[in-house]
């Protein structure tokens, strides 16, 4: 079965200002991803054919709307960005499509793709690694790649 991916930027209506950069840096960089892009938020839209909005309603706080937008959505691998990183580099698309085949090889929820605390290294040449049990901080949803077994 092949994998269903898609991108989620997680915003909301106070944002709106920012979504003009924030897209012109993830097309100019990421957009040969190619995965369904939405964007999540309260009420507004984004004027872009490559864009679809996921409206859910009055702001109920930051983990109730992340939750509420998962839910709109059908893909089993979801990338969640935030509108305020703005990608600077190109992403390797090959590389990405390793570390992609590696999460599921290890049936993984959750994997961080950006590089801040908790650290986590391998000593094989896999791309990916398990973070330590016990580890302050393990999961903050930042960007990263959540499997749907997540939407709770």
């Amino acid at each position: 079965m092949k994998r269903t991916v898609a991108t989620l930027v997680v915003s909301c209506d106070k944002y709106q200002l920012i979504w003009p950069a924030f897209f012109h840096f993830y097309f100019k960089n990421w957009g040969h991803l190619q995965y369904k892009l939405y964007l999540g938020t309260n009420y507004c839209s984004y004027d872009d054919e490559r864009v679809t909005t996921i409206t859910i309603g009055q702001d109920k706080g930051y983990s109730a709307g992340v939750k509420e937008m998962l839910k709109q959505i059908d893909e089993e691998i979801v990338i969640i960005l935030l509108d305020d990183f703005l990608i600077k580099n190109k992403l390797d698309k090959g590389v990405f499509e390793k570390c992609l085949d590696e999460f599921e090889a290890k049936h993984a929820v959750y994997l961080k793709l950006i590089d801040t605390y908790p650290m986590a290294r391998s000593a094989s040449n896999n791309l990916t690694a398990e973070l330590k049990k016990n580890v302050r901080y393990m999961l903050g949803i930042r960007i990263g790649l959540y499997h749907t077994l997540l939407r709770i």
